[in-house]
């Protein structure tokens, strides 16, 4: 990629709320799918949200810096599936795709992770006791006799 280009991503970033200390990114050399060629390399770039999953790449596998190819993780129980698939496009297209990351998968992740479970904080509290509840089961009669010894 060029570093124009990421730096536009790195603009992009710190015009958002997020902190652009919550994220790297890291370029490596990827071997084209179906060809084990080392003229055949190019390189992808990945960003990664903190420590998590949830990462966006982009990969220059043309003769030109004018296409992209671009892809990210999606906030799911499993954390395996890249969207959007073999998604090629100019650089417009990879920022608009990677606010689309930021909105839907990064913002849905930050979401769940600051919910309080309210089944959790439920169990956690000591249950006061409800002797009417209580006494509403006790049988009539066993009151009354125990009233009148």
């Amino acid at each position: 990629m060029k570093t124009s280009d990421k730096n536009k991503i790195f603009e992009y970033l710190n015009s958002t709320s997020y902190s652009i200390n919550d994220f790297k990114i890291i370029e490596k050399a990827q071997v084209a799918i179906n060809n084990n060629n080392p003229q055949h390399t190019f390189p992808i770039n990945t960003i990664t949200y903190k420590e998590t999953p949830l990462q966006f790449e982009i990969s220059n596998p043309y003769e030109t810096y004018d296409q992209y190819r671009y892809c990210y993780k999606i906030f799911g129980p499993r954390w395996s599936n890249y969207l959007p698939e073999n998604q090629v496009g100019y650089f417009a297209d990879v920022i608009s795709g990677f606010q689309s990351w930021l909105d839907k998968q990064i913002q849905s992740y930050r979401q769940e992770i600051s919910e309080t479970d309210l089944w959790e904080e439920y169990l956690k509290v000591p249950k006061a006791i409800n002797f009417e509840k209580i006494l509403n089961l006790i049988p009539h009669n066993l009151l009354k006799m125990k009233r009148s010894s």
